[in-house]
């Protein structure tokens, strides 16, 4: 982001729990926050320019709202749009996973300053990448292994889809970084086994969306990749 320049927000916000700590905190970060009472006045104000970010929180984000997507990057292309939804439809995900500076978040996220990160990646002109499958809500014990170091990174996966899982950590701290490749070890407590998966780091925050410990989203890779990725590191 620009330290020189002051971003205008427009939020437009339906569904209002737990909104009014999300505003305060980007106050906080980024100073006025407008706000739209209709989808009208949202694309009017959008209309007439100078909006940097708009905020859309709604109760579910289904197929047919992607028409507000879609109509207010046909009045700014370059405009931002950050979604907060606690339902999140997969074919809605997919329909807007190659948007440009679109991001669809899930709730309940623990911290708001989460969204103001969100808000700084996206406007600092960071290309992120909407998930393009549906994601189920879990609470199973996992370990992160690094092949490498055969360190062991105790921690709790909360989300899993078809191509990827998210995970928090235990530590305050963790050695991980995006393009890491390592094995998942998902504990099955209930029967007494466990089962491992290689997994991509796709990225990493400081700050997890559940517990507020460092969280890593992982995304699932063939075993043929795996054995390329120590072959190159194998190499002088």
């Amino acid at each position: 982001m620009d330290p020189n320049k002051t971003y205008r927000f427009l939020l437009f916000a339906p569904e209002t729990e737990g909104m009014e700590e999300i505003e305060k905190e980007l106050v906080t970060q980024f100073g006025k926050i407008e706000r739209s009472a209709t989808v009208k006045d949202a694309y009017d104000k959008i209309m007439g320019g100078g909006v940097d970010c708009f905020i859309l929180s709604l109760k579910s984000f289904e197929s047919k709202n992607l028409e507000i997507i879609v109509k207010l990057k046909s009045l700014d292309n370059d405009l931002a749009i950050i979604v907060l939804a606690k339902s999140i439809e997969e074919e809605a995900m997919k329909k807007s996973a190659n948007m440009k500076k679109v991001v669809l978040l899930q709730r309940p996220l623990k911290e708001a300053k989460i969204i103001s990160q969100f808000c700084q990646k996206i406007l600092g002109g960071q290309e992120l990448f909407n998930r393009k499958h549906a994601r189920f809500r879990t609470s199973q014990r996992a370990t992160i292994e690094k092949p490498e170091t055969s360190e062991s990174l105790p921690g709790q996966l909360y989300n899993v889809s078809k191509g990827g899982a998210y995970i928090e950590f235990e530590v305050d701290k963790v050695s991980l970084k995006p393009k890491d490749i390592v094995r998942l070890v998902i504990h099955l407590d209930k029967i007494s086994k466990s089962h491992v998966i290689h997994c991509e780091v796709a990225w990493c925050s400081p700050y997890g969306t559940v517990t507020g410990k460092p969280g890593a989203g992982l995304q699932f890779v063939n075993p043929n990749d795996v054995y390329e990725y120590f072959l190159d590191k194998m190499k002088i």
